[in-house]
């Protein structure tokens, strides 16, 4: 869009009316909103950050208790460097250890510890209630199916991007979505909530 087209000021671009747009504009806004929430009230009441519960949730759903920082990187959309101070920080709380392959030494997994899953314990119930207050009851069950699959459209296309590398996106703002800042999720990151983006801290 060149200067000539953009409008006096005052005046709502023609573009951010557009459905599209404001459906991606209404995501973001109630995605930062909802996580804010959530992440200030992990913080208040167990110390733990928002960022801090996914890893652990992440490490306690494999089977070995474990994952390489760049798998963790990819599914919390966050940069590998994010990641890595984020790892580094739970370490030092005791929740994680990292650990290095026997087959290839580049290779760095973080580690779910004893006292990683009592916290995870600890914060699981008191995760699932505030999700519950912040975001489900105020959705009909209808409602909630229906983000699942619509969202699920958006993500799908994402994971297949990974695999088959990124395309151009043909229309301004094509490209936009809420993200960390640094991948994100990320993702971003360690970017504030209200622009959308995910905390890691």
């Amino acid at each position: 869009m060149s200067t000539d087209e953009i409008p006096p000021l005052g005046v709502v671009p023609q573009a951010v009316l557009r459905p599209g747009f404001q459906a991606w504009l209404s995501l973001v806004h109630s995605y930062g909103s909802v996580v804010k929430t959530l992440d200030r009230r992990l913080t208040r009441d167990l110390g733990m950050s928002l960022a801090w519960f996914e890893v652990l949730v992440l490490l306690h759903t494999d089977p070995d208790g474990r994952r390489r920082l760049l798998e963790l990187s990819r599914l919390l959309v966050v940069s590998k460097a994010s990641v890595s101070k984020l790892i580094d920080r739970m370490e030092a709380s005791g929740l994680v250890r990292r650990e290095t392959s026997e087959r290839d030494r580049r290779a760095v997994y973080a580690v779910i510890t004893d006292s990683g899953r009592e916290a995870l314990a600890k914060a699981l119930p008191l995760q699932a209630a505030n999700v519950e207050d912040c975001f489900s009851r105020l959705l009909e069950p209808q409602d909630l199916r229906d983000l699942v699959r619509i969202l699920g459209k958006v993500t799908a296309h994402y994971e297949n991007s990974e695999a088959t590398g990124p395309s151009t996106p043909s229309t301004p703002g094509a490209s936009s979505a809420p993200s960390g800042g640094a991948g994100a999720q990320g993702r971003p990151r360690g970017a504030s909530h209200r622009d959308g983006r995910r905390p890691v801290a």
